[in-house]
């Protein structure tokens, strides 16, 4: 385009220098005519001379000026070129840099550990402290690396609480709000499991309990540091306990996630 553009200037102004050259040809001949002629050789000889001279110095000025204007076309013309090389060169290196991040995610993602809490033990526990009724509640299970490298320094931040039948509690989806925390020092390795043990005494209206209006409710999440050296939270995991069948004394996690937090 921008070739097109420069040619046709060119041939434009092609154009113009001819028109030029025949303006001053016209023009010499026409001053040569009145000034000189009918005056004597020697006079007309001298006239002829300087009036052409005088017209070819105007039309190398006029070449020079077209000179002047066909660099600074030229010039404004490879300034767009530049712009656009750059704006192009630019906006490549920028696709090429959000690829390489949603590569690097992608990959990292794929590498790194995933982790999540089986339960394997549940008592839970009517007790009396000081005349007020309360819960004991202990879970006992395994935090299981089901990803594809090793997880280090991990957090279960966790709460365990009386959860009333049809009462809606807002949570903070990263765990900040979670009270409680049991941490292990152990790596796991991937497609092992370390054993925890989850456990806490609260105030409740065992009423409430008995007559199947209030659950034991677990909410916890996992956290860990991976092979990149980043800290990972698993999902938010929430749910109630139902005994079952009732009155067996076993007990059921009907458990939902609340939310991811990568």
């Amino acid at each position: 385009m921008g070739g097109y553009i420069l040619g046709f200037q060119l041939g434009e102004q092609s154009g113009e220098h001819d028109a030029h050259t025949q303006e001053y040809a016209r023009h010499a001949a026409e001053e040569i005519e009145a000034t000189c002629l009918g005056r004597g050789r020697a006079f007309e000889a001298e006239c002829i001379a300087r009036i052409i001279e005088a017209a070819n110095e105007d039309k190398r000025a006029q070449s020079d000026l077209n000179a002047q204007r066909n660099m600074a076309r030229w010039a404004l013309l490879m300034l767009f070129a530049t712009v656009a090389m750059a704006i192009t060169t630019g906006w490549g290196v920028y696709y090429v840099w959000r690829t390489l991040g949603v590569t690097r995610e992608v990959g990292q993602a794929q590498a790194r550990a995933h982790l999540h809490f089986e339960i394997v033990d549940v008592n839970i526990d009517a007790i009396e402290i000081d005349g007020v009724e309360h819960v004991r509640a202990n879970f006992k299970g395994n935090i299981c690396n089901t990803g594809n490298s090793p997880a280090h320094r991990i957090n279960i931040l966790f709460d365990i609480f009386q959860s009333n039948v049809g009462e809606v509690v807002a949570v903070n989806t990263d765990g900040s709000e979670l009270p409680n925390s049991q941490k292990s020092m152990s790596a796991i390795p991937s497609g092992g499991d370390v054993t925890v043990e989850l456990k806490r005494t609260f105030p409740a209206d065992l009423l409430a309990f008995r007559e199947t209006r209030a659950h034991v409710g677990l909410s916890y999440v996992i956290k860990c540091v991976d092979v990149f050296q980043i800290e990972v939270y698993e999902p938010m995991v929430s749910g109630v306990f139902k005994e079952h069948p009732v009155g067996s004394g076993s007990y059921v996690f009907a458990q939902s996630i609340i939310a991811s937090n990568e």
